[in-house]
């Protein structure tokens, strides 16, 4: 006869699920599934398994509440609600920025001071192995959507212990929000950057990147790197997608280590150099044409232009190439 498996919680949904199977597994020290259940119903009906394996008798019933208890409030703590997540799923900029902080920083980002050095990690917080971290934070994610998931999987292996020294989940989420919405006053805000224009994607990547090196080189310091966490050196967008370019862009600009003034003057730059390249992209295979008409003719090609909505030069190759045949 199987024994009677007490039901001793229920949770709603597959993500704290799998989290109180993790909880269990590296805190308590029980022995976890081998493989996790499918669905929502198989996933608590491990997690329960797993209590029950816990002794009952005597002082280690006190010690199994309190772990219920414990395991709880872990998974309140440690699992951000679709509402708590919902502005970073709508912010393709910053979801970019935050993956990429997470792949750099890892457990460090959770510290409130950033020259904190590691005590004893394992009692401010616990992780997956470091080669299941790098699967999760794969470089090889080349869409909002899947750095999205990469993230929430990431954070939802963490087991974070909130306290003075590092930030709970909610808190850093928080954190990235302000950061992004607050402290940037000076932003790209640029009418020709726009996907549908693949060569002006491809044109402003280049010139951050080849600006980047040349301030690196000027500083002669291998560590100021103007769009912070070596992004330009070692993220490459999706060359397929325009889209994806633009988001890198923007995502450079936001990682940018400098202050306004420094990113203003940036800013100004790229925007002189996108027009003088865009003057010279528009007069490839152009020749100027020096001439003078009388004043009446003048007045009439003017006319003509407003009445048809086009250029004056539109109107002269018209003229020439309607009137030209071959073999001129």
């Amino acid at each position: 006869m199987e024994p009677v498996i007490r039901i001793m919680v229920n949770f709603e949904t597959e993500r704290e699920c799998r989290f109180a199977l993790h909880w269990l597994n590296i805190v308590v020290k029980l022995n976890r599934p081998s493989q996790a259940g499918s669905n929502l119903d198989t996933l608590n009906q491990q997690i329960n398994e797993m209590l029950n394996s816990l002794p009952v008798a005597g002082t280690q019933t006190i010690k199994r509440d309190n772990i219920l208890r414990d395991l709880e409030r872990a998974v309140k703590e440690n699992i951000l609600t679709d509402a708590d997540l919902a502005w970073l799923k709508r912010n393709a900029i910053v979801t970019l920025c935050f993956w990429w902080q997470l792949r750099t920083q890892r457990r460090a980002i959770f510290f409130r001071d950033k020259n904190h050095r590691w005590g004893n990690v394992e009692d401010i917080l616990s992780t997956l192995p470091e080669g299941d971290v790098d699967q999760l934070l794969s470089i090889s994610c080349t869409s909002q959507d899947e750095r999205f998931k990469c993230i929430v999987s990431y954070l939802d292996s963490l087991v974070v212990s909130p306290s003075e020294i590092t930030y709970s989940k909610a808190e850093l989420l928080e954190k990235i929000k302000n950061g992004y919405i607050n402290e940037r006053q000076v932003r790209l805000s640029s009418g020709w950057l726009v996907q549908k224009d693949e060569e002006a994607c491809r044109w402003a990547w280049k010139y951050i990147s080849d600006y980047q090196r040349k301030h690196r080189l000027k500083k002669n310091n291998q560590n100021n790197i103007i769009t912070g966490s070596y992004f330009i050196n070692d993220y490459s967008p999706d060359e397929s997608s325009s889209d994806e370019y633009v988001l890198a862009i923007y995502a450079a600009l936001e990682l940018w280590g400098e202050g306004d003034d420094a990113r203003e003057l940036f800013i100004s730059k790229i925007n002189r150099a996108w027009n003088q390249y865009n003057i010279r992209r528009t007069r490839k295979d152009k020749k100027p044409v020096n001439c003078y008409v009388k004043n009446a003719t003048k007045k009439k090609l003017e006319k003509y232009c407003k009445a048809t909505d086009k250029t004056i030069t539109e109107v002269i190759e018209a003229l020439i190439n309607n009137h030209c045949k071959p073999p001129f």
